[in-house]
């Protein structure tokens, strides 16, 4: 039972709070209002959307605690799909201004998670998916800022959209770290990483590029505590590096990794606290 609910906070739960308090960080960096009929959609199209990849996932690493976990409790992926779906469904009722808006996200997870279904025709999407980390990236920058950016009636500035790229970046980086975790299960899948295409060495270089990059973008963000807020979270992805490499765990992963990516709204909160 400790298993279950420590798993249960480090994938479907956790990962819905980091969605949800990068979505809010994105409304802080605009300065408007926030939207907590927004909010609730982010979560609820989380937890479905995350869980319903894991309950379609047959290729596991049995030796990782995450893929153990996944294979004795699908039925409990299930549930949460359906309990989850059933809210958003709910949600998108009540405000069908925001269904249209969050059609490039819906669209972008088929194709990351769709092939997994090893029925036609859902097999040919494969062919589509060799690209299944930039997917993912888009998935989460869309969600946790796209969307509020098609949702506000405020003007965009040029630091908005480098905060954008700041973003992505940093996603990227550590959906590329992630992959390194899923060589293996990715080859079985039939749905190559980056380190498939690439290699190990040239894969690295796309990881440390994309770092730099957003590096870079931080110091376009407008002002000097708003760059600082956002460094600190490369440096934590840097330092993360060396450990992933040497075969990090699943709580490293899970609880870690997915951790930072709200790395800066947890800084920025502390900071109106």
């Amino acid at each position: 039972m400790t298993r279950i609910v420590n798993f249960l906070l480090f994938t479907s739960v956790f990962i819905t709070i980091v969605a949800v308090a990068m979505c809010w960080h994105t409304m802080q960096i605009l300065g408007i209002a926030t939207d907590f009929t927004l909010l609730k959609i982010v979560a609820f199209s989380t937890l479905t959307s995350y869980n319903l990849h894991w309950y379609l996932t047959r290729e596991l690493d049995y030796e990782r605690l995450q893929s153990f976990w996944t294979y004795h409790h699908k039925k409990l992926h299930l549930f949460i799909v359906i309990v989850s779906g059933i809210l958003l469904a709910a949600e998108l009722f009540k405000n069908p201004v925001y269904i249209i808006a969050l059609f490039p996200a819906g669209f972008a997870s088929a194709l990351y998670t769709l092939p997994k279904i090893n029925r036609p025709p859902f097999t040919h999407l494969k062919k589509w998916a060799i690209a299944k980390t930039f997917y993912l990236t888009l998935v989460w920058t869309y969600v946790t800022v796209g969307l509020v950016f098609v949702s506000t009636s405020k003007i965009l500035t040029l630091p908005d959209w480098f905060y954008l790229l700041n973003q992505f970046f940093y996603i990227y980086a550590i959906c590329v770290l992630f992959d390194y975790k899923d060589i293996e299960a990715d080859k079985l899948s039939g749905v190559p990483g980056v380190f498939h295409h690439f290699g190990t060495k040239k894969a690295f270089r796309l990881l440390y590029l994309s770092i730099l990059l957003g590096i870079v973008s931080t110091f376009f963000l407008g002002s000097i505590q708003t760059t600082i807020i956002h460094l600190i979270p490369y440096i934590a992805i840097i330092y993360s590096i060396p450990v992933v490499r040497r075969g990090a765990d699943d709580y490293f992963y899970y609880g870690w990794l997915d951790g930072c990516m709200m790395a800066a709204a947890c800084i920025a909160l502390l900071q109106k606290i």
